[in-house]
């Protein structure tokens, strides 16, 4: 394992395929969030503390992976601030941000927009006809903005919003920033 400190709060961390067996972690599967994963990112992290002093501190961090050519990974840690959790090391996703009561599963819809414009005029669309509840959230890193709904909405795609994988809606709720917790109402407005 290679270890860079790209800067304070940035790490490179390059792990060969005797490493990625040594952690029993595999490229594809290492953003499934199971606890033999994270126990290991954490491991790593461990590693990288004695080394290079990059320690997250219980920050929230954004992970980067990229396959290696011979089967190891790069990996790209930077932290992004938050609060520190109150128990344990790993930071929880953070609670949705709008009540479940017309989703009383949880099963979020959510939508990217590539810019700030046709979310605002997808949430003009929508205000007066949507009777569910919707927030606003901000990919800072990215520059992508979703709306994040209780119910399907699939006439979004009229506005370049693009359905996003039930997968996804946990990263985006822990890495995000939820600018609008009323979305359709008040962003409408904006519009």
């Amino acid at each position: 394992m290679e270890l860079i400190l790209i800067s304070e709060s940035k790490l490179k961390v390059m792990l060969t395929p005797d490493d990625m067996r040594l952690y029993n972690l595999d490229c594809d599967t290492m953003d499934s969030g199971t606890a033999a994963t994270r126990r290991a990112f954490w491991n790593i992290l461990d590693e990288a503390r004695a080394q290079t002093g990059f320690d997250p501190g219980g920050e929230k961090v954004f992970v980067q992976l990229y396959p290696g050519k011979e089967g190891g990974c790069e990996m790209f840690v930077t932290k992004i601030g938050g609060t520190p959790p109150t128990k344990g090391r790993m930071p929880l996703p953070s609670p949705p941000s709008h009540p479940r009561k017309n989703n009383p599963l949880g099963r979020e819809h959510v939508y990217a927009f590539p810019q700030l414009s046709y979310l605002l005029a997808a949430c003009r669309r929508l205000n007066g006809s949507f009777t569910g509840t919707a927030s606003a959230y901000e990919m800072r890193d990215s520059g992508e903005y979703y709306l994040i709904l209780s119910e399907e909405c699939p006439l979004l795609s009229e506005y370049e919003g693009s359905k996003c994988k039930p997968r996804e809606t946990p990263y985006i709720l822990e890495y995000g920033h939820c600018f609008c917790r009323d979305a359709i109402r008040v962003l409408a407005g904006l519009a």
